[in-house]
């Protein structure tokens, strides 16, 4: 018997721009009220991942930040942070590469030294709350993602410089515009697996869907672990199972409906 859902946002549960079935959120109010319980996890900040899912934004579990700051009605149950120390040689090792922003992520808030218009507003879809400061390493948080931003190609352009660290830190490219950085032992899956503890649920009882490169681990971490048709090669590889339709098709939805509930419903306020 299934317990546990947890899903991606970008690429997973939300289309192309960025929306996702409504019937979705009625959908979670009817399995908390069966007793399964609903996660989200993305790469996404905390505060940002609060205003997508608004609707069920106190009936869910958030793995924000690729797993490193984990929330519960406002509360965290998981924080890793990366060390003064750590966040000094990942700042150091952005600043020769081309076109790059470092983005410091924190507790409290996002930061970025630079306050070009064009970045503060890409930036500021995915991190609702951001800071411009004088300088990175004098901010006062827990510190417990860094990504690169590159509007280009960061697999190509950004990787690079941080594919050497590899043993150091979990480095995951994490879209077309994203590196992250995070502490060696965060990762969606290890939040995964923390959240299962405190639920008391197991592997056997766990759903995820996912399609980029950070959902990785969350494929190890779930029986019924399944890759978005839409998903990365290594993602399909990875999990047990890949939905019949795609992310601008309510991948997500309909795998949940089709696999778990026996009678057909709408999930309409009666």
């Amino acid at each position: 018997m299934i317990k546990l859902i947890v899903t991606d946002l970008d690429g997973t549960l939300l289309d192309k721009n960025h929306q996702t079935n409504p019937e979705f959120w009625l959908m979670v109010k009817s399995l908390k009220a069966d007793g399964i319980t609903v996660a989200v996890a993305s790469g996404r900040q905390y505060y940002n991942i609060i205003e997508t899912v608004a609707p069920i934004k106190d009936d869910v579990y958030i793995l924000s930040e690729n797993g490193s700051f984990c929330m519960y009605q406002n509360e965290a149950f998981l924080v890793t942070p990366l060390t003064k120390k750590e966040c000094l040689e990942i700042y150091n090792t952005s600043l020769p590469i081309p076109k790059s922003y470092p983005v410091f992520c924190g507790t409290k808030a996002a930061y970025i030294e630079d306050n070009d218009p064009y970045l503060i507003n890409q930036l500021q879809y995915f991190m609702r709350k951001l800071e411009v400061v004088d300088h990175l390493m004098d901010v006062d948080d827990e510190i417990v993602k860094i990504t690169i931003a590159n509007f280009e190609d960061a697999e190509k352009i950004v990787y690079p410089h941080y594919e050497p660290y590899i043993n150091n830190y979990k480095i995951a490219i994490a879209g077309l515009t994203w590196v992250d950085v995070t502490s060696s032992i965060a990762n969606k899956g290890n939040a995964l697996k923390t959240l299962q503890e405190k639920l008391d649920i197991s592997y056997d009882e766990t759903m995820a869907f996912g399609d980029y490169l950070n959902d990785l681990e969350m494929m190890s971490a779930a029986k019924y672990s399944y890759a978005m048709k839409n998903a990365r090669p290594e993602i399909i590889k990875a999990a047990n199972f890949i939905t019949e339709f795609d992310n601008n098709n309510d991948g997500v939805f309909k795998t949940i409906q089709k696999t778990l509930l026996t009678k057909k419903e709408s999930f309409n306020h009666e």
